[in-house]
């Protein structure tokens, strides 16, 4: 078994557990109210930003091109479409990328964003990547229980 593998497979009982809240269930279930969805949408805008942040930070740091051409892929991936579907939710509730930058983090979001900059901070990129690859599996994240 490769190593991420057996780190993955490790893990699933905290990947099922962070599922297995009400936030998660309700957004499965079609039954989460507007006004949190629009919450997190702008939550998460304000996440995105630092997140690809912390991407250029590796880039920056990053030794060889090979390096550098790993941290840009998967930049574009959060500037591209991942953008493209935030922002047509955020203008669907009549927000702008401009009106983000005047909201503050929560402060769950603040901790986690300042985890990433402390991380990234060492400027050794490997690290920064391992900080940065929770949010990433979690979106290929598929075992249910």
């Amino acid at each position: 078994m490769s190593f991420m593998k057996e780190v993955l497979n490790h893990n699933i009982p905290i990947w099922d557990k962070c599922a297995d809240t009400p936030f998660v269930r309700e957004m499965q279930n079609g039954s989460l109210s507007l006004e949190r969805f629009k919450n997190f949408m702008i939550q998460d805008s304000i996440y995105l930003k630092h997140y690809a942040r912390a991407y250029g930070k590796a880039i920056y740091h990053a030794e060889t091109l090979k390096d550098i051409q790993l941290y840009y892929s998967a930049l574009n991936f959060i500037t591209l479409p991942e953008s493209s579907i935030r922002l047509s939710y955020l203008k669907q509730f009549g927000i702008t990328d401009d009106d983000i930058e005047t909201i503050s983090p929560l402060p769950e979001n603040q901790n986690y964003i300042n985890f990433l900059f402390e991380i990234a901070e060492h400027g050794d990129e490997h690290s920064i990547l391992m900080s940065v690859l929770p949010c990433m599996l979690s979106y290929n994240h598929s075992h249910t229980a």
